[in-house]
């Protein structure tokens, strides 16, 4: 098995292409998070109008 590279820097993550994914370079590692769907962001959003003063 190949050694794995950890030399990802914040930059390095900022230069991939937007595609909604959330890019990280922690420690060295790339960490990508999936952007929510659409289900996730209507539940935040009534969510939001039910604690909203």
């Amino acid at each position: 098995m190949p050694a794995v590279q950890n030399d990802w820097t914040v930059e390095r993550a900022r230069a991939l292409h937007e595609d909604g994914n959330l890019y990280e370079g922690l420690d060295g590692e790339l960490h990508v998070t999936p952007a929510p769907m659409y289900a996730h962001r209507s539940a935040l959003m009534m969510l939001q109008r039910h604690l909203r003063p």
